[in-house]
């Protein structure tokens, strides 16, 4: 069966060439082991600045926040002697300002502890924002975040002017190019 290569449509393309790829198709940023290494990663630079420690406290924002801490808990776990408590703050993303945001602790029970609040994606900061004030109306102070993706709008200055430093996986440009 003979193909007309002059028609030039889309379904003709992706017959002809396997590894055609529409332009909504996602590319694969890193692979499942690549994330694990910077996870581990980051869980070492944690210990490497708090191995003095017997305690630390991970807070992951609800959803994917709190399963990328519990990645990061994880890790902690098998490299260090760290004893790790994990805890789920229960925010709406959406509108924080609006809703009570829920958090299963009181601030005696993490006082003096090292707080790290975690979360997927950073972009103007509003969700670490609203937590570390929540957290702060405890008694709790948060010196670090760590998010996957820091969309670089504004979040990590925002953070710098609460005290608290923003550490990101990536950088939403690095994720850009890598398209």
């Amino acid at each position: 069966r003979a193909e007309d290569s002059s028609s030039g449509s889309n379904e003709n393309e992706k017959e002809m060439n396997p590894s055609y790829v529409t332009p909504m198709q996602k590319s694969l940023i890193l692979n499942n082991k690549q994330i694990q290494q910077k996870i581990n990663r980051i869980a070492y630079e944690i210990y490497e600045n708090n191995f003095e420690e017997k305690e630390l406290l991970l807070i992951g924002i609800s959803g994917s926040g709190f399963v990328f801490a519990k990645k990061i808990a994880d890790a902690l776990k098998l490299i260090s002697p760290l004893k790790i408590k994990l805890v789920e703050l229960k925010i709406n993303k959406d509108s924080p300002l609006e809703n009570k945001i829920g958090i299963p602790l009181t601030g005696k029970e993490i006082s003096g502890r090292v707080v790290i609040l975690v979360d997927d994606v950073a972009t103007t900061g509003k969700a670490f924002l609203e937590s570390i004030d929540v957290l702060s109306q405890m008694d709790i102070k948060v010196l670090k975040a760590i998010c996957v993706v820091d969309r670089a709008e504004g979040a990590k200055e925002a953070l710098l002017l609460k005290g608290c430093s923003l550490v990101a996986i990536f950088q939403a440009s690095e994720i850009h190019h890598a398209s």
